[in-house]
């Protein structure tokens, strides 16, 4: 078992060397980055369903998404302290990122103020700012309906359309003082 595992190690170790790099390593790590900025994100937002009984109703939506349904993040400065700036996704309904962003705000509350310990381990999370800029992104398959920005979705081929299996219910992104 461990051979084996060695020598699939090898063998990307020797791919990885000898094929020709078609993107420059500074992108490459650039949107390394990214994608674990993005993991990050995804994880802060089931955390902050997880903090409160009355929002664990929404992990079930989280398990259709990966980290590639999660809004990206830039930044320009390049000395701590970072702020990044929030790049939505053209896919995404209004609703749904304003679910994200209420989740976000959870989780900073939660990690700025953490019940029963004393702190919570690792870095702190980023300092992110709202800004109207969008990508195009990777749409998830099977998402309620109104998940989906409509403008967006009308725009598409049918067979995209299709492709996508947009659930026809709506899901309910509210979350109420009560519940937290």
């Amino acid at each position: 078992m461990a051979l084996d595992t060695h020598v699939d190690y090898i063998r990307r170790q020797y791919k990885k060397l000898t094929r020709p790099r078609l993107i420059p390593r500074e992108i490459e790590l650039k949107v390394q980055a990214q994608n674990s900025r993005k993991d990050t994100l995804l994880d802060s937002c089931i955390q902050a369903c997880l903090l409160c009984p009355s929002l664990r109703r929404h992990l079930g939506l989280f398990n259709s998404l990966s980290h590639s349904a999660m809004s990206s993040n830039e930044t320009d400065s390049m000395g701590p302290p970072k702020v990044f700036r929030i790049v939505n996704q053209e896919w995404q309904s209004k609703g749904f990122h304003t679910f994200m962003r209420t989740l976000d705000s959870i989780y900073l509350a939660e990690w700025a103020n953490p019940h029963g310990r004393c702190c919570i381990p690792g870095n702190a999370p980023r300092t992110q700012v709202v800004q109207g800029k969008c990508e195009v992104g990777h749409a998830p398959k099977g998402l309620p309906r109104n998940c989906y920005d409509a403008d967006w979705y009308e725009s598409l081929q049918p067979f995209q359309q299709r492709w996508l299996q947009q659930l026809e219910e709506d899901y309910d992104f509210a979350i109420h003082a009560n519940e937290l």
